[in-house]
Order: structure tokens, then C-alpha cells, then sequence
């Protein structure tokens, strides 16, 4: 369903056009959103920062991806494209001098770190 253009308040470049009550909505909104979106915004941080690691340890590539640890191509892709509407930039632009130090280290290396399951 298409919003009217009288009431979209979606800007061309992507803002948001300035509406009367705007920031009293906004006032009484944002304190039941803010922690909500914070908790959100973490996860989803820590998630894709599992991924840029495993990208990277893992060559770089989709099939290195789905080879070595058998996350399917589609589900592959769509970390790929979160990613970089997350962050901006392909996993390969951020911290490429961290990302030629997990290369050098592989998956190999990670194997050998003990898991959070193992430790009594």
C-alpha cells in the first residue's frame, strides 16, 4: 500500500520532512524506543562482526564461506548486503589490516581457541 503524497513525510535524500507535532511525538516516543533500539543495534552489531571474522578467516569468499562452515550461498549473500547497510562499507573495506591477519590466521588457528562450553 503506497502512502498518500500529502502524508508521506519521507524526504527524497532520505530524511524526514518536518510534520507540526513532530517533536512532542518524538519526546514522548523515544524514551520507550531508545533502550529497546540499543539492545537491537548491539546484537545486531555483535552478529555481523561474527561474520565479517568468519568471512575473513575463511578466504574471503562465498564459497570459502558456505565450504568451510556450511552457511547456505543465499544466507551468505544477505550478510553480505546487512553488512554493508549496516556498517557502509563491504566487509572487505572494514579494517582490511585486521582482516589480512585473520586471513593469515584461518579457520585453523580459531579451532584451536578454547569454547566458552569447554571452560568449567
Amino acid at each position: 500500500m503506497r502512502t498518500p503524497k500529502n502524508l508521506d513525510v519521507r524526504k527524497p535524500n532520505g530524511g524526514v520532512r518536518d510534520y507540526p507535532g513532530r517533536e512532542a511525538l518524538e519526546a514522548a516516543v523515544r524514551p520507550l524506543v531508545e533502550p529497546v533500539a540499543r539492545v537491537a543495534a548491539g546484537a545486531i552489531v555483535q552478529r555481523l562482526t561474527g561474520f565479517w571474522v568468519l568471512w575473513h578467516t575463511h578466504g574471503g569468499t562465498v564459497a570459502g564461506v558456505v565450504a568451510g562452515t556450511g552457511i547456505s550461498r543465499g544466507g551468505v549473500y544477505r550478510q553480505l548486503d546487512e553488512f554493508e547497510r549496516v556498517f557502509g562499507v563491504k566487509p572487505d573495506e572494514w579494517h582490511p589490516e585486521v582482516a589480512a591477519m585473520l586471513r593469515v590466521l584461518g579457520p585453523a588457528f580459531f579451532a584451536t581457541l578454547p569454547r566458552a562450553e569447554d571452560e568449567s
